[in-house]
């Protein structure tokens, strides 16, 4: 599961940057992110905690590894970005 949500959080800020650049692709990008956040959608009460818990794996690792760039902080946000909490 965690291996899922890296990849998905490297999607997911692509698809963000693609957008704040307004890059021809905007619609492309805006539609990704919003399937991504369908398909999340669907998980159950428990793969949402499981998901929700490896996210916040996910952030320790990217603030161990850069620490001081408030991406920790931005990963964490992410479930709540996807209407997930």
């Amino acid at each position: 599961m965690d291996r899922v949500v890296q990849a998905l959080i490297a999607s997911i800020a692509a698809f963000e940057t693609a957008l704040q650049l307004g890059r021809d692709d905007d619609r492309l990008a805006g539609n990704a992110l919003e399937e991504i956040a369908y398909h999340l959608g669907e998980m159950d009460p428990d793969e949402r905690r499981q998901f929700v818990a490896a996210v916040e794996r996910a952030a320790a690792r990217w603030e161990a590894d850069d620490p001081g760039r408030g991406q920790g902080d931005w990963v964490r946000g992410l479930p709540g970005q996807l209407g997930l909490s």
